[in-house]
């Protein structure tokens, strides 16, 4: 029924409070690049920067994938990161901090490696890309225990993503958004390569022994989302 589709989304954010914590602290900080003149204000104190701004300034390697360029970017790479976070961390609880920080320092050094004169660099579709390549590896899990049918869908759809990729880095264009605008404050498709190929790393890690019983479903299964107070607060 339609009217279980909110529902279920409203159940999968309460299951994904580190996703909507990440998401809440994007839009903060990026609510001021929809007003006239606001993204030289909070965003470009945040912003990932070329140079030696890194080195001076480390947290531009964390803050970078927080902050946008635009409103549309913020709306379209917001959606995107609480889309794939809702369905990625209630999968892999434990790891899901491990797989936001290293695509996080995996994309902010794969973009300074190959874009070392990029003015300026923000955005969440790094990281978006990190959870996209840990879902697909968390399907595979699955369809592996339903059988090999239904592998094909995502691993065509980790295929297409790579040849897009691929494409943006050798002509310098994205697919759907033409320029990439790479020697001033622009999209990078090598964000979307460094955070696909974090994802990947952090999902096929092999799992450490836990002693404890809190949990009886091991990561990379459907669990029942757990129903949570509506009187909590944040």
């Amino acid at each position: 029924m339609p009217a279980s589709r909110p529902r279920s989304l409203r159940r999968r954010l309460e299951a994904s409070p580190l996703t909507v914590l990440v998401g809440l602290a994007s839009l903060a900080l990026s609510l001021p690049v929809i007003v006239p003149g606001g993204a030289v204000l909070l965003p470009a104190l945040f912003e990932l920067r070329g140079g030696d701004a890194a080195t001076v300034q480390p947290w531009r390697l964390l803050t970078g994938h927080l902050v946008h360029l635009s409103g549309r970017q913020l709306v379209l790479n917001l959606a995107a990161f609480l889309w794939l976070g809702a369905l990625c961390e209630p999968k892999m609880p434990r790891r899901y901090g491990s797989l936001l920080l290293g695509s996080a320092l995996a994309v902010s050094a794969g973009v300074l490696l190959l874009h070392p004169a990029l003015g300026a660099y923000r955005g969440l579709s790094g990281i978006a890309s990190a959870q996209l390549a840990a879902l697909v590896v968390l399907r595979l899990r699955d369809t592996r225990r339903r059988g090999a049918a239904g592998a094909a869908l995502p691993l065509l759809t980790l295929l297409l993503f790579f040849v897009k990729t691929a494409y943006e880095l050798g002509t310098g264009r994205g697919l759907f958004t033409g320029s990439l605008g790479l020697a001033g404050a622009g999209a990078s498709p090598a964000a979307h390569l460094f955070g696909a190929l974090a994802g990947l790393v952090v999902a096929l890690l092999p799992k450490r022994s836990c002693s404890t019983h809190r949990s009886s479903v091991p990561e990379g299964v459907d669990r029942p989302l757990p129903l949570i107070s509506t009187s909590r607060v944040g």
